[in-house]
Parts: C-alpha cells; sequence; structure tokens
C-alpha cells in the first residue's frame, strides 16, 4: 500500500492514495487532502474533509475526544442553547472565504472518522468476468467477495453505497459515511464507496485492472448519466451500480441478517442516485418488481438518497413558469433546444448528451418511457437538501435557465413537479438545516441520518458534548 506522509492532509496530488498522519496528529491514516488530527487513541487520526482549492480544516479538542472539526476559514466555538452547550464553528474573518461552499458566520462541526487498516484497501468489483475490469471501491469492512471475510460480514444488518461527487474522492465519502452511523449501529452496518474511476486517476494498487470512465465530455463527469465505460466500450456506470446492488442483495450465506440496502449520492453523486433510481432495470430484482429464479433471491428493502444535485431529469417536457408547470416558451426553447433532451429530461436520447444504450435498452424493453416513469413513482427515492446550498449555480442553459437558481430551489422545484405531474405526493423531501454543498455536513445532519438510517436522530453536531 502507497502512504505518503504529511503534517495536515493537504498535498495537491489528485490521486486516491492514504495520507500517513504525524505522531502529533495522532499518527493513524486519512484520506490524502484531508486534516488529520490526534484522537485519545494512540495511533488512531480523525480526518477533517477536504474542499477542492481550499486550506487545511481546524482540529476542535474542546469536545473531549477529538472528533469534532471545523473547515477552512472557521474556528472551533461553542454557545449555550436550551442550557446545553452547542459545539459549532464560527468564521474567523469577515472577508468572504476564498472558493468556500458557503460563506455564512456558522456552520455546524464536522464529526470526524477514524479508518480501520481494512478499510484502507481498494477493492474490485467482478462486473463482467472475471478477466474483464472491475468497479473500484472502498469497503468499512473489506472485500464483498472475499471468501474468507463471509464470517465477518455476517453480522451487518445494513449497507450504505455512498456515491461521490465530481472529486471522484471516494476515500473521502467513505470517511464521512463512517462518521455518520449512530454508535449502536457501528457494528451492524457496512459502508461502501465506489470510485468511477477517470483515465488520470492513479490508485493504491497496479494489480487490477479497474473499470474507467470519460471525464471531460460530452459534458464532464459521464459516469454520472450512466455512460459506459471506456474501459471496454459497453459497462454503464448504472448497470455496475446495478450489480454493485445485486452482490449485496443476493449473497445470503454473507449477509443474512441484511435488512436494508441504502443508495446514497451527494452533488454529482446525487445526479447519479437520481438517474439511476429512474432508469434501473427492474429485472435484476433489486426493486421488487420481480423474483428471480435463484437460491441465492432475496428482496431487501431499497432506498436511494439524492441529496443536493445540481440537475434532475424530468419526466415531460413542462417546466416551472412562475406557479404552473407548462412547457416553455418556444422562444425560450430556440435559445436552448436541448432543455428535455438526455441527462435533464426524456425527450431526445440522440443530443448533447447522447443516451446511454442502458438507458435507451430500459426505454425499449418498457414500449416506451412511461412505464418506466410510472414505475419511478414506486420506487422509494429521498431528494435531500442542504437549507445553505443556495450559491448561484451557472455551468448549461439545460439546468441554469428551465431549473433553478441553486440546487436547494431545484430540489424544491423538482419535487413540487413530481407532485404535479403523478397528481399526489410520491417521494420524500428531507431539508437539511444550517448545511451548505457539504457531502459530510449534509449526511451527518438529522435529516441526512433519517434519510441514511430510516428514524429520527438528532444532528451529530449537536450531539457532541465535553466529558463531565
Amino acid at each position: 500500500m502507497k502512504i505518503l506522509t504529511t503534517g495536515f492532509g493537504s498535498l495537491l496530488l489528485l490521486e486516491a492514495i492514504w495520507a500517513s498522519c504525524p505522531i502529533e496528529r495522532g499518527g493513524g491514516q486519512c484520506p490524502l487532502n484531508n486534516t488529520c488530527c490526534a484522537t485519545s487513541t494512540p495511533g488512531v487520526s480523525s480526518c477533517i474533509t477536504h474542499k477542492e482549492n481550499t486550506g487545511p480544516g481546524v482540529c476542535c479538542y474542546d469536545d473531549g475526544v477529538g472528533l469534532s472539526g471545523c473547515g477552512p476559514g472557521y474556528k472551533c466555538s461553542t454557545r449555550i442553547e436550551n442550557e446545553a452547550t452547542v459545539f459549532y464553528c464560527q468564521k474567523i474573518s469577515n472577508k468572504p472565504i476564498e472558493n468556500a461552499v458557503s460563506d455564512v458566520e456558522a456552520l455546524p462541526r464536522y464529526k470526524l472518522c477514524k479508518l480501520s487498516q481494512q478499510s484502507l484497501d481498494l477493492n474490485g468489483l467482478t462486473i463482467n468476468s472475471k478477466y474483464s475490469p472491475k468497479l473500484a471501491y472502498y469497503s468499512s469492512h473489506g472485500s464483498i467477495e472475499d471468501e474468507s471475510l463471509i464470517k465477518e460480514h455476517n453480522s451487518i444488518k445494513q449497507v450504505i453505497i455512498i456515491v461521490h461527487g465530481s472529486s471522484r474522492n471516494a476515500d473521502d465519502y467513505l470517511c464521512c459515511g463512517l462518521s455518520s452511523i449512530p454508535t449502536r449501529m457501528e457494528k451492524t452496518t457496512m459502508i461502501i464507496a465506489p470510485w468511477f474511476m477517470a483515465p488520470e486517476d492513479r490508485p493504491q494498487s497496479d494489480k487490477t485492472d479497474f473499470m474507467r470512465w470519460n471525464e471531460s465530455g460530452p459534458i464532464p463527469h459521464t459516469w454520472r448519466y450512466g455512460a459506459e465505460s471506456i474501459s471496454d466500450g459497453l459497462t454503464s456506470s448504472y448497470r455496475a451500480m446495478d450489480k454493485l446492488a445485486e452482490k449485496i442483495m443476493f449473497q445470503v450465506k454473507r449477509f443474512p441478517l441484511l435488512e436494508s440496502l441504502v443508495v446514497a449520492g451527494h452533488s454529482a453523486g446525487g445526479q447519479f442516485t437520481h438517474r439511476w433510481a429512474l432508469t434501473s432495470n427492474p429485472e435484476t430484482g433489486i426493486w421488487g418488481d420481480y423474483e428471480k429464479d435463484s437460491s441465492d433471491f432475496r428482496f431487501v428493502p431499497l432506498r436511494v438518497v439524492a441529496a443536493n444535485p445540481r440537475s434532475f431529469c424530468y419526466l415531460d417536457a413542462r417546466r416551472l413558469n412562475n406557479i404552473t408547470f407548462t412547457v416553455p416558451d418556444p422562444k425560450r426553447i430556440k435559445m436552448c433546444p436541448g432543455y428535455n433532451a438526455w441527462e435533464w429530461g426524456l425527450g431526445d436520447l440522440h443530443g448533447r448528451v447522447p443516451g446511454p444504450k442502458y438507458v435507451k435498452d430500459q426505454i425499449h424493453n418498457e414500449g416506451g418511457s412511461e412505464e418506466m416513469v410510472t414505475r419511478y413513482a414506486q420506487r422509494n427515492v429521498i431528494y435531500l437538501a442542504g437549507d445553505l446550498d443556495r450559491l448561484p449555480v451557472r455551468a448549461e442553459c439545460e439546468d441554469d435557465d428551465f431549473q433553478g437558481h441553486d440546487r436547494f430551489e431545484r430540489s424544491k422545484v423538482y419535487f413540487d413537479y413530481l407532485t404535479d405531474f403523478f397528481g399526489q405526493p410520491t417521494h420524500k423531501r428531507y431539508v437539511a438545516k444550517e448545511t451548505p454543498h457539504d457531502h459530510c455536513l449534509i449526511f451527518q445532519s438529522a435529516a441526512g441520518r433519517k434519510a441514511l438510517f430510516g428514524e429520527d436522530l438528532e444532528p451529530l453536531s449537536m450531539s457532541l458534548r465535553p466529558r463531565s
């Protein structure tokens, strides 16, 4: 395993290599570019997530255990609220924070993760054959194809697959997923973080041929809209997720106690999970639509969480016009003729972003998109939105001019659209309080933990208390 030594985990190399923290910062390992913090356990560090083009975070030790921290531009602070001490992050300067995802005066603290040696290994999932490229992923409990780990996996009751954003920092997402787990569920929850690699990514292991996706075009992050892997030209990122879900759900001997499977993603990962839930093949059996003729078949409730996506796939040509959903004026359409093409809609699968063969096949197999759309309403999908994710987003006219000003607004508009389209509420939408565009904070919020774990839990930032 290749390890780099760093004081703050703030190296500029954009590759998934674990950083070895110095002794004064715990002596453990953290994802590259994270900030290392010492804990009360020698040889174990906790890790503060890193935002691209920003500096190191700040370790907070006033919580008594060294498991909280703040991002760049903030300091560790406390306040009294309802006769209890609340730990939070206070902005240091009145000046805007460079490259920040939010510039508010106060934010919740991060709860920091601690990584086991097992979670540092990069695994490869067999998608087609043992000789073909594999889907890269990290796992809190090791490989889900390793025969020697079957007994260890027997106690797992819930698996959460957490999909990275445009930075492709699967290691960091694994860390944030681990830190969101309620204490009483730590021994029975597995976190899996797939890595949709680009050609330029340099993994720790060079012994495995991993799948890779075109990162640049026709628009960036092609894996998020189901494009085929450039490694074999055949495997859609959505089919890869189907196979990962199948591997978890149908390994009854490995996961005999499995009660739920969650597929969650943030930002570009939220776009991925949303569109995957819309188009995913029902014949896999993972959605409960079909029973497979296999002794290993077993349906486990599947829930999808789409957190802070930049855009959505609309189900018809209508968009919000003042207070109603109507087909846009022809003049607006002329300015952006692809507004309803894939990935923003289902109206044209041969536009600027070609519809992947996977998506075309699903529509063809159902005799049109109507059945697929109806099926989507029956799937368990939660849209998770940070109430501070309000910075303007400008990239493509298809979403910028037709879906809303910012990610928070786009989430609300799309949720309202679904109710209008189906004539009744279908999915759920949770709002995370005091949360900007941040994958750790949103999954550690009360709304995020409810989406992941299916029950009301207080936000981790509020549950930190100093030792008495």
